[in-house]
């Protein structure tokens, strides 16, 4: 009867493996194993190994009976891999630079039939974002984030052999972004001013720092010598990232305080600043040997403010009743000064009543101070909160009864769930600003979260300047410390980048070709719309000129086609939730012409008189011109757009101008017959 084989149909390079034959026969056969036609062994089982790959193929076992002298073969297939022995992931081309391209490639040895990618232990998917090659080898990050930084392997198996890779851990490198930067404003002279700069950066920045365009320092840390008045000015701290090959600029402005000073003839008193403590009456006075005379007295009342307002006013009144709230801020004129309730103003003087109270009523009021002439405002708040009214006591019987003196209770209570007011999205390089109040008496004590770390101890949080890891969620945490009771609510915050918009086109824009405009933006957008001539695009084709066709298509602006009438300054707008950003105005000039092609110049002359023809068109760019006589197949006998030649017989003819545009590539012709007079 036929053979039974029992065999592996793959094993790995490097094993050994067992083949066994049997076959039912009487007397027992008599079994050999045959590979490539060639006899390997004459028994039942055959080993083989260790294994190389020319040892796969087909094996053939032959049962052959003595008695009956008959035979019987069976075949089998063995199919040899190498074993998988490396899955290392290797970085193909540039560095992990922020919002670039980057890629990563898993480099195997053995026979790999499938790839994979891990990342932070957890499977990878392509994203949006992330590419993974048809044969899994290859990870493209487009753009590659901080988002993505973490822990990556790769892993490659086949049917015998898996091997899963060392960790790769992905680090972006950014920045730097805006520096902030620690110093004083005002100082004065012979004092030192102590700055300091950072910015965050991957790998850290290093630093200099400019005054007035000199370099003073290299490090992030910059104390100035003793200062002078010419001391004062701007100071620069420029961050640089020697990965990404970016610097990002910050400036402080530092005014040294000088005392007065007096000009070489003693005619001019300079103040350099001028303060309040220089308010006073001044005299000038000048003398000689034989006089001295006094000017007339100048008072000087220098302007400032306003200072941060106080604010007088109850914190706590019954409903029913009024409240009155004055408001008073330092400055030099008078302030005038406003009042808000609820985002809305309320009062234009510096005191407001707020009448019959509710409990609606318990609300932040905010007084305003503006200076007219410093230009300056400045913003206070208070707190009121509206209790019920407490009823008096009676005590009675029946001869007499008598009435308590009103007593105000005011009930401890809270803080109730806080209220935040803020954006939820907000442009990177900007700050955002947080509001928090929570009803409770007394008024609650607040403190700012972000990311389990303490960013502020009070109502109002301003930020820093935002980069993309600012986003996330902001907790504003009111403690009461009577009822020892706290609340919390929180806000997401997501910071949002466009750092840049431009327009590029690809071809020419020639009358009557089809022209394409493209709105590139770097950076997260919901939205794009075209401007022209600073007035939105209309995308609807004008009925009232028919040329003026175009229309929009993802972040395209076509023209079909485009024509004279398109000549224009054209904006592209990108929009995301936290604002806008415009691109440069892009300055669209259609190539056209050439068009109505004329020669100027006399028909007939003198004998011997000099004769200059000129050729004109309309064209933008200007044509080459090139003249032609009697024949325009000829060479030309002259280029540009005048020809001068003497009147003579050999001279007369038909004068042809050729006008050539360089970039429509349109010629047109003009002709003009000259003619002598007399000889």
């Amino acid at each position: 009867m036929t053979p039974v084989i029992v065999a592996p149909s793959m094993a790995l390079t490097g094993q050994m493996v067992t083949l066994n034959c049997s076959s039912d026969s009487h007397p027992p056969s008599h079994i050999s194993w045959y590979f490539n036609g060639s006899l390997q062994a004459t028994n039942s089982e055959l080993v083989i190994g260790p294994l190389t790959f020319n040892m796969s193929g087909q094996y053939t076992c032959m049962a052959h009976n003595n008695i009956t002298g008959k035979n019987s073969s069976a075949d089998t297939m063995l199919t040899l891999l190498a074993p998988v022995t490396m899955a290392s992931i290797k970085i193909v081309g540039a560095q992990p630079i922020m919002n670039h391209t980057f890629t990563l490639t898993c480099e195997t040895a053995g026979s790999a039939h499938y790839i994979g990618w891990m990342y932070n232990l957890s499977q990878l998917h392509a994203d949006n974002t992330k590419n993974i090659s048809m044969d899994n080898a290859t990870l493209t990050f487009n753009p590659v984030t901080n988002a993505d930084n973490g822990d990556y392997r790769c892993e490659a198996n086949n049917a015998l052999s898996h091997f899963v890779g060392p960790i790769f851990s992905l680090e972006v490198f950014y920045g730097p972004h805006k520096p902030t930067i620690m110093g004083p404003s005002f100082l004065g002279a012979g004092d030192n001013a102590p700055f300091s700069c950072y910015a965050s950066s991957n790998p850290p920045s290093s630093y200099k720092w400019f005054f007035n365009g000199s370099l003073v320092s290299n490090t992030s840390e910059y104390v100035s010598p003793p200062l002078t008045e010419d001391m004062s000015g701007t100071y620069t701290c420029m961050a640089y990232n020697n990965i990404t090959g970016k610097n990002s600029s910050a400036d402080k402005m530092l005014t040294v305080l000088g005392k007065r000073n007096l000009s070489m003839d003693n005619t001019t008193l300079t103040f350099d600043p001028v303060m309040k403590s220089d308010n006073g009456n001044y005299q000038c006075v000048a003398s000689n040997q034989f006089s001295r005379n006094y000017s007339h007295i100048f008072s000087l009342d220098v302007f400032y403010g306003p200072e941060m307002p106080t604010i007088m006013g109850p914190n706590a009144a019954k409903s029913g009743d009024n409240a009155t709230f004055s408001c008073y801020a330092s400055s030099n004129p008078p302030c005038s000064y406003e009042w808000f309730f609820n985002g809305s103003v309320v009062s234009d003087t510096s005191e407001y009543v707020a009448s019959l109270l509710t409990e609606e009523s318990s609300v932040m009021y905010t007084c305003m101070a503006y200076n007219n002439i410093t230009g300056k405002n400045i913003t206070a708040y208070k707190m009121l909160t509206v209790f019920d009214p407490i009823e008096d006591c009676m005590a009675l019987n029946i001869f007499w009864n008598k009435t308590s003196p009103s007593y105000m209770l005011l009930m401890n209570y809270g803080p109730e769930t806080p209220m935040i007011d803020g954006p939820a999205f907000a442009e990177i390089g900007h700050s955002a600003v947080f509001t928090c109040f929570a009803k409770s008496v007394p008024l609650s004590h607040y403190s700012w979260w972000f990311n389990g770390s303490s960013v502020a101890n009070s109502s109002v949080f301003t930020t820093d300047p935002l980069s993309l890891n600012m986003s996330g969620e902001y907790t504003c945490m009111a403690y009461n410390n009577v009822t020892e009771n706290n609340s919390t609510n929180s806000k997401m915050l997501t910071s949002l980048a466009i750092s840049s918009v431009m327009i590029r086109n690809t071809t020419v824009p020639i009358n009557s070709d089809v022209f394409t405009l493209t709105c590139d933006v770097s950076g997260p957008y919901d939205m794009i719309y075209w401007m022209k001539d600073n007035m939105h695009l209309n995308m609807t084709n004008s009925t009232a000129n028919p040329l003026m066709s175009y229309h929009i298509k993802n972040n395209m602006l076509y023209f079909t086609p485009v024509n004279r009438v398109n000549d224009g300054t054209y904006e592209c707008v990108a929009t995301n939730q936290a604002g806008q950003h415009k691109s440069p105005k892009y300055m669209l000039l259609v190539n056209y012409g050439p068009l109505n092609v004329m020669i100027s110049g006399p028909v007939k002359a003198k004998v011997g008189s000099s004769v200059s023809l000129t050729c004109s068109a309309e064209t933008r760019p200007d044509c080459d011109f090139h003249w032609f006589i009697n024949n325009p197949l000829s060479p030309n006998v002259e280029a540009g757009p005048v020809i001068t030649f003497s009147a003579t017989k050999e001279n007369e003819g038909i004068y042809i101008c050729k006008a050539m545009n360089p970039v429509t590539n349109i010629e047109a012709f003009q002709y003009k017959t000259f003619s002598v007079i007399g000889e």
